[in-house]
């Protein structure tokens, strides 16, 4: 999701004024693998729900998981840790293998999964979530649809999970009807059922399917299209080039969009060779990012795909200017 820190942060403190100390911490994981960079504040609530849950060396994981570069040392000491004999909790598994699934070590993955399975403990449904996450995320959806098939009780984020996984991974038709499926079982979707259904239908080229599930989303089911919807509606729309339908969808949505709606656009001009309102799109892109050089080199491509050679040349000049 594209919400601000600000807003992850009112989520974990939420979840630790009501004594739910292990899925603060997860929303803190969260974070990290929507790539919102953590400030010192929301660092702080997860180590206190580090301390809450009794689990120091946990606590001292965050420090590895502060830094995206560091998931791998933070993977290593989860194995020091069994090395040592140490034994671990839910809330260490269910932090670690989002961490595997992050990395796409699979093997890693299976390693964690045979200590859940010689557990004496029965595990959770965040357990279970975050093992079929890990699955899906590292091309195994056939382990993942066991372990989905297997739950007793499903909550959203486990559907949201499974789908997710044949969603981002093209597999679109398993998406759909594992939707079906969601909703016949009486599973309100949310907000990030459809940003992967939309992204899903986009990467497809299902112009008319993404169009269709984009009204039902609040027609059928109430969920209003936040930004990261409509950044998908416009991805849809771009890449079938119907660009200026796409450029409607920008004028009249009800929030301001970011840059990266713009630069989904620009990337759709180059895709269909549309000059004119490459050139429109472009301007407003240039206000929102007018050091980011790589702008610039897309209009030179779009200018060098028509045959607009002294444009090129200038646009090129002016990136180089700008670096």
């Amino acid at each position: 999701m594209g919400a601000p820190e600000s807003v992850w942060v009112a989520m974990a403190i939420g979840y630790s004024k009501n004594e739910r100390f292990r899925e603060a911490l997860l929303v803190y994981i969260d974070m990290l693998w929507h790539n919102i960079q953590p400030g010192y504040f929301s660092f702080s609530v997860a180590l206190k729900a580090c301390v809450n849950l009794k689990d120091s060396r946990l606590g001292r994981g965050v420090h590895g998981f502060a830094k995206q570069d560091q998931l791998f040392e933070a993977l290593d000491m989860f194995r020091k840790m069994q090395s040592e004999g140490t034994g671990f909790s839910w809330v260490t598994i269910a932090t670690i293998l989002p961490i595997c699934a992050r990395l796409t070590t699979l093997h890693s993955g299976k390693e964690l999964h045979a200590q859940i399975v010689k557990s004496a403990k029965r595990p959770d449904v965040l357990v279970l979530n975050a093992l079929i996450d890990m699955y899906v995320k590292c091309g195994m959806f056939d382990y993942g649809r066991r372990l989905f098939n297997g739950m007793r009780s499903k909550d959203l984020a486990s559907w949201n999970a499974m789908l997710t996984g044949y969603a981002i991974n093209g597999r679109m038709r398993e998406a759909m009807e594992l939707f079906d499926e969601m909703v016949s079982s009486g599973v309100r979707p949310d907000e990030v059922t459809f940003i992967a259904l939309l992204s899903g239908c986009s990467h497809a080229g299902l112009t008319e399917d993404g169009m269709k599930l984009f009204d039902k989303m609040d027609i059928d089911f109430g969920v209003s299209p936040c930004l990261e919807h409509y950044a998908c509606l416009v991805d849809i729309l771009g890449r079938a080039g119907r660009i200026e339908e796409a450029m409607e969808i920008v004028k009249n949505m009800p929030m301001k969009p970011r840059a990266s709606i713009w630069g989904s656009l620009l990337n759709s001009c180059h895709l269909h060779g549309d000059v004119s309102l490459g050139e429109a799109i472009a301007e407003k892109l240039f206000e929102h990012e007018p050091n980011n050089s790589g702008n610039y080199v897309i209009l030179s491509n779009i200018y060098a795909k028509a045959g607009m050679w002294d444009s090129v040349k200038g646009s090129r000049a002016y990136a180089k200017k700008r670096n």
